[in-house]
């Protein structure tokens, strides 16, 4: 018998037992409370302060996530939000997608997450609007791509994305090192991360500083495939904002919780 642990886990058990019996819903309704939807349209939501209780958190952050249309999407989203965030979902794609700027005033975030998704960063306007403001520091608040979410800020940086020369890969557990700074702090490098990407970035054909891999110098490298050659990570020299190429919130991945709780 499978015992729910705390009430969010109790609410997700019943979803999944009513979706069993044929009574399936959108979302949990107690999960509500650590999660939402956004769509262009809505009313913007009342801004976080100090006081306000979401779950069991006081004064939680509220992560804006961009949806990709990715399977793993939600087990992002959960991630975050058994970390205590409220986490609201925005599609990325589509006619129905908002602009950057209504995203932004609509959900009023403390972080921001562009999430993976199929194919390239270009099909989303708005992870590559979102990624673009984040290098020139308009958003104010942290940014994590993961990724479809890390190539749209190499991309915007001026990196090249190319079909990996390594081949692709698709839930391949692989070991990741890193330089043990921000989103790796206290994981022991090499850590086993979980790949799926076809797709990886390469260092722009122009560079200005031989410590960076963008155009401007905006952007380093600070975590390698097993081979040391693949770019698994990126973070901006001055900004809160950096990408993974891994998936962390997969079941493979060891320590997976870390990066998410780190940023």
């Amino acid at each position: 018998e499978i015992k729910p642990s705390n009430p969010h886990a109790a609410a997700l058990l019943s979803a999944f037992s009513e979706a069993a019996n044929g009574k399936a819903r959108c979302c949990p309704q107690d999960c509500c409370t650590a999660w939402r939807c956004w769509s262009h349209g809505d009313p913007p939501l009342a801004p976080i302060t100090a006081g306000d209780v979401i779950g069991e958190s006081v004064g939680s952050p509220r992560v804006l996530f961009i949806d990709n249309l990715d399977s793993f999407s939600l087990n992002i989203v959960n991630a975050c939000a058994i970390l205590g965030a409220e986490v609201v979902i925005v599609n990325g794609r589509g006619p129905q997608a908002p602009s950057a700027a209504e995203a932004f005033d609509g959900v009023r975030p403390t972080h921001i997450i562009i999430g993976p998704g199929p194919g390239r960063p270009e099909m989303s306007p708005l992870t590559m609007e979102l990624a673009q403001c984040a290098l020139a520091g308009s958003l104010g608040i942290p940014l994590l791509g993961i990724c479809l979410g890390h190539q749209a800020l190499c991309l915007a940086a001026g990196c090249r994305l190319v079909a990996s020369p390594r081949g692709p890969v698709h839930g391949v557990p692989e070991d990741i090192h890193h330089d043990g700074q921000q989103l790796f702090g206290g994981l022991p490098s090499p850590v086993r991360m979980v790949r799926y990407n076809s797709l990886v970035v390469l260092e722009a054909e122009a560079k200005t500083e031989e410590e960076t891999i963008d155009q401007q110098g905006r952007l380093t490298a600070c975590a390698w495939d097993e081979s040391r050659t693949l770019v698994m990570a990126v973070r901006h020299t001055r900004l809160p904002v950096c990408g993974v190429q891994f998936h962390p919130e997969s079941a493979g991945s060891c320590s997976g919780s870390a990066p998410f709780n780190a940023f």
